[in-house]
Parts: C-alpha cells; structure tokens; sequence
C-alpha cells in the first residue's frame, strides 16, 4: 500500500519544479574560461560551449550537424575534428575573445600536429591555429552528457528518406484557358508536401496525368525518396504503366518509357488506382495551379548588403569615419561563397581584416551581449 509522506511531497514538488525550469543558456563574463565538448555517432556531430559558475557547467551554446555523404566516410578521429573545425566557425566570436578548453578523449592535440595528416586536417589546423585552444582528458561526464544527448537526437535525413515509403497523390486539370497539376507527398511521420505546378503548354488529360505523375516521382527523387507508392484517378494510366493496356498512340508511348526508366532507378515502386473522393486534395490544387495569379517579379533594388558585398569584394568603405568603423565590426559575421553567395559565417583566421583590435571589439560587444546567445 502507498502512503503519501512528506519527503514523498517534497520530492514531488522538486520534480515540478524541475520540469518547470528550462534549461537556459548564459551570456559570457570578462576573463572566464570556457569549455567544449564534442560528440559524434554514425550520422551526426555535435558541440557544446560550456563556462562553469558555483562549481557547476552551465551552457552558454551549442552546434549540431548531419554528416553529409562524404563525411560519413570519415574516421572517428576526423569526425571529431571535424566537430571541432565547425564549432570554431560557427562559434567564431567566443573562440576569438576566450581561452577554450576542450575535453576529449580523442588524441585531437596529435591530429591537428602531425605532419602526416592528410590535406582536409591540415587545413582545419591552419585555421584552428589562430585561437587559444587547450586539449585536456575528459575525466567528469558533466557537459558531455549534453553533446550526447544532441547528437542522439540529430536524426539523418538520409536514413529517413532512404527507410521510408512515400505515398504520391497526382491530379491533372485541362481546361481551355490552360493546364495544371497537383501532387501531395505522405511520409510515413505525417508530414505532408503539396505543390500545384502550371503546365506552359496545351496538354490532353492523359499526358497532363503522365506529367503530374513523372512531376510527383521525380520531386520525390529530389529529397532521396527511393521507395514510392503512387495513387491517381486515371485508370487508363494505371492500366499502362502495370502492364494491362498497351499504349499506342506515339506521345503515350514515349511517356510509358519515361515513366518505365523512373520507376527502374527506384528501390520501390507501386501505382494504384484509387477513387477521387481519396484523391480530392491532388484535385484541388490542380485546380488551383491554372487558376493562380502570375508571380511578381522580386524587387532586386539595392539594399543594405550591398555596402557589405563592396567591401568584402573590392575594400570601398564609408567616407564617415564611425560607420567605417560599424562597416568592419558587421563583415566580421560575413564571407562570400563563390561569386554572391552568402552565408551567416566568420572571416577565415588568416583573412587581413581580423587583426588583434578586432578581436578586442568581439570581446566588448559579448560582454555588452550584442551577439547574444
């Protein structure tokens, strides 16, 4: 029989307590050191920044990544390197202003100095070297426990797309004043993909079928879907494609190939026929793609990155002296990829502007909490 003490009381309170108290992240203070743990599994990596008050590691931000194809062939060693390259961009502020220690037990000292390491870890090491970091084993599990626990719960994408069987639902809509499809992608989770498409070209309703139906498979192809179940109306379609009528006409023909090379490069493929009260969502946003508004034209005026692209590209800064000094605090979060591409990222450590002012002004701005965490 159960009895309701009061310790049984007290520990159920402290229980609601605890559940009711996020966990938070912390801004960093002048002259603290920090901390970074690194976790890696088959698919994913993760990295947290930790500093330690009253005795106890309090997160201060963390980083998480799924490893891309190539990635995944990596060893051990490199993926936790690897871990470590990505927090230092990513996190490029607090290793620029602080002292970080990271606890391992991987020998990454011995990985980013030896002179045998392939070309991928000297590089890493080449821009690791600006910063002030320190290896020391990982005795306590403290914060590691936190970086176990984010990359457990990284899934992969690939694993996902590749385990699992859509569901594709397609609908055609041929009118006189144009032609359209819609297609509605199932996952096994319950997420749901729609797109209505508008056809530039007069279609009858068996090749916008096939269309619609090429459109479904290879959008699905698109996100690393390899095992499909296709639904539509058309049971002239249905009958092609399975095999129980044959096409004659030359354009149904070349579409029954397509469909047939489709359907090869695939894990799993079915195509079912099924009533349009299961199809009415497909049918709906075929009817929506023919009847939509033509899409405006994006406003390609210039905004405030163009100042940023001057400088990063050709070094046109400001004739006033104060936003001059504002321009280089702001590209200090900026470099560009290729031609115009951007990305929310770090100047590399042996770019000319990070020089040893700035990173003073990296420092003030964390103590003032402009980065924020």
């Amino acid at each position: 029989m159960f009895e309701w003490t009061e310790e049984a009381k007290e520990a159920f309170i402290q229980l609601k307590n605890h559940f009711h108290t996020l966990p938070r992240l912390v801004n960093p203070l002048k002259d603290e050191k920090h901390y970074m743990y690194l976790a890696i599994s088959d698919n994913s990596l993760s990295a947290v920044l930790l500093t330690e008050r009253d005795g106890h590691q309090i997160p201060m931000y963390f980083i998480s990544h799924i490893l891309h194809i190539v990635e995944l062939k990596y060893p051990s060693i490199e993926k936790f390197g690897l871990a470590l390259f990505m927090a230092s961009k990513k996190l490029r502020p607090y290793f620029l202003a602080y002292s970080i220690v990271v606890y391992t037990d991987q020998q990454l000292k011995k990985l980013f100095t030896t002179l045998e390491a392939n070309d991928q870890i000297l590089k890493w090491a080449l821009e690791l070297r600006g910063f002030d970091i320190t290896f020391e084993p990982r005795n306590a599990i403290k914060g590691q426990a936190f970086a176990d626990f984010l990359v457990e719960m990284t899934r992969s994408n690939l694993q996902l797309t590749r385990d699992q069987i859509w569901k594709v639902f397609v609908d055609e809509s041929v009118t006189v004043t144009g032609c359209g499809t819609g297609i509605v992608h199932l996952s096994l989770e319950g997420d749901k993909f729609e797109y209505a498409l508008i056809f530039h070209f007069q279609a009858s309703n068996n090749e916008a079928e096939y269309e619609a139906l090429l459109g479904g498979l290879t959008m699905c192809k698109a996100a690393g879907v390899t095992k499909i179940d296709a639904c539509l109306d058309s049971q002239l379609i249905d009958s092609q494609v399975n095999g129980d009528y044959e096409a004659r006409e030359l354009k149904m023909i070349k579409y029954l190939q397509m469909m047939k090379d489709e359907a090869e490069s695939l894990e799993h493929f079915t195509l079912q026929q099924v009533p349009p009260s299961k199809n009415h969502q497909a049918d709906a946003l075929s009817k929506r793609s023919i009847d939509s508004e033509a899409v405006q034209i994006i406003d390609r005026s210039s905004t405030r990155m163009d100042r940023i692209i001057s400088y990063l590209k050709d070094g046109v800064l400001p004739d006033d002296p104060k936003e001059t000094w504002l321009m280089k605090k702001k590209v200090a979060w900026f470099e560009i990829k290729g031609e115009d591409l951007f990305k929310r990222s770090f100047v590399k450590p042996y770019l000319k502007c990070v020089t040893p002012k700035r990173g003073h002004e990296v420092l003030d701005d964390l103590h003032q909490g402009n980065y924020g965490t």
